[in-house]
């Protein structure tokens, strides 16, 4: 076990033990949420959180992208990075704030308006701050500031949601408030007194910070149309009731969603470190094909659950929920391999690729979801976004050779998506032995990876062992 592979594991169970308890919170919120909200109220709710995922990348031009990339980067000085991004963002923010606030007032529109822009404000400067304490290598602090944002969300919610009945206003004051107290606790990490400067906006600094997050702009903007178009268009369509329910079915492959997010975090630190090293190729190949058994395992499993799951915990009025569930969880799988490769752009400093790519998926979702969902309804939005992730994966497979050239056992991914497309069919089928079909294709992707299953589970076998060798060790006085 080398050190590369420790530090990349160690990182994924530290992201892994914070984001699995922030979003299970997050799915027990969920599932109050169906109770508290009619599907009209919730699609409302999940249309406004769709659009600060578009709205604070954009205004602070993806800096926070080139805060971590930058920061890990031996040439250029933490504080000149870090009091360039915020400086920047400032210079940017306010004009923005006055307009907005102009605008509310002259429209009349409702006070939860102006939250929604403070909620904006605190979310650029939690994610600056945030990057910049991953980038620095504080990885725990980094993850407890995760927590308490998670747990700051919760409390508010059950009080604002809960107990004063402030509905939408509520929802948006809980994020708000998290947002607040996650960037004072990152805020006392980084010691802000020695790593940010009023005056400083290097000129030489930005161009370069510039150079590498303006193509992030519209590859953002076309990963969001990709990932949350769907719910305008169903909007547009069909009507709030049908993004409810899209939105709510989304929930379930936010758990692979979860998983993956958690060894990416941990995974672009380790590509950028290892960007020069000499068996990187070999190395980044044999990490991918561990990752595509573990995604399609962990699909499978939760596939056989999420009926059970849906008609336990959600309301009668989301009970339909469960029809949708299958192809966003196969969308959520070439996702995750597209933004595995996707690293390799952050690793070079070379974004342009990575904006292209997203692009073609962009413009290949926004043309599926006209073709289908006027035909077969919500199920048309989800196997719209998986065709443009696969789309993406594929575009991006071919244009990542210039940088690495992975290898892929191809004969081995074709049988597995056959598989996992029959697992699909059997989930629909109301017939008597579906369940025991669907382990049966468990079991043959199981037998067809056994070799690698046993590596990761030596692998974890062993990683245990050093554990508890150390635990077992007199500590020193």
């Amino acid at each position: 076990m080398n050190d590369r592979t420790k530090k990349l594991f160690n990182n994924t169970a530290i992201f892994g033990i914070v984001n699995f308890g922030t979003k299970f919170l997050s799915f027990i919120m969920v599932i109050f949420y169906t109770y508290i909200f009619t599907t009209e109220e919730y699609g409302i709710v999940d249309l406004i959180v769709t659009s600060l995922t578009l709205i604070v990348p954009l205004i602070s031009l993806y800096l926070h992208e080139s805060v971590m990339r930058f920061v890990m980067d031996k040439d250029y000085d933490n504080k000149v990075v870090f009091s360039t991004a915020i400086n920047e963002t400032n210079i940017i923010f306010f004009p923005i704030l006055i307009l907005a606030i102009i605008i509310i007032n002259v429209l009349k529109l409702q006070t939860w308006y102006y939250i929604f822009i403070l909620v904006v404000f605190f979310q650029c400067y939690y994610n600056i701050i945030g990057q910049f304490v991953r980038g620095s290598n504080k990885i725990k602090e980094f993850a407890i500031g995760g927590i308490i944002n998670a747990i700051i969300l919760l409390i508010s919610n059950v009080l604002f949601l809960f107990v004063f009945h402030w509905s939408i206003a509520g929802y948006l004051l809980s994020m708000l408030l998290s947002y607040i107290i996650a960037c004072l606790y990152y805020i006392k990490v980084i010691n802000i007194k020695n790593n940010y400067s009023i005056k400083i906006i290097n000129k030489d600094y930005l161009k370069d910070m510039m150079k590498y997050c303006i193509p992030l702009i519209p590859n953002g903007i076309m990963w969001w149309v990709v990932n949350m178009s769907d719910r305008y268009m169903l909007l547009w369509l069909i009507g709030k009731a049908a993004n409810g329910l899209y939105a709510t079915a989304n929930k379930i492959p936010s758990i692979i969603s979860l998983i993956t997010n958690i060894f990416f975090q941990a995974w672009q630190l380790t590509v950028i470190e290892e960007n020069k090293s000499d068996d990187n190729e070999s190395y980044f190949s044999k990490v991918f094909n561990y990752f595509f058994i573990i995604s399609f395992l962990i699909n499978s499993l939760v596939l056989i659950v999420s009926k059970p799951i849906v008609f336990i915990f959600l309301s009668k009025e989301f009970v339909d929920t469960w029809k949708y569930v299958p192809f966003l969880l196969i969308s959520v799988i070439f996702s995750g391999f597209s933004g595995f490769l996707g690293t390799y752009y952050a690793m070079v400093k070379k974004t342009k690729g990575a904006m292209i790519s997203t692009i073609i998926a962009g413009i290949s979702n926004i043309i599926i979801n006209l073709l289908l969902i006027p035909r077969i309804g919500i199920n048309g939005a989800a196997i719209s976004t998986m065709i443009s992730m696969l789309i993406l994966w594929i575009v991006r497979v071919i244009d990542t050779r210039k940088f690495v050239k992975m290898k892929y056992d191809v004969k081995k991914i074709i049988i597995t998506l056959i598989i996992s497309t029959l697992q699909i069919a059997l989930y629909y089928f109301n017939i008597k032995y579906a369940y025991i079909g669907q382990v049966i294709c468990i079991i043959l992707i199981i037998l067809i990876y056994w070799k690698e299953i046993k590596d990761i589970l030596n692998f974890m076998k062993k990683k245990i062992g050093e554990k508890r060798k150390n635990e077992k060790q007199p500590k020193k006085i």
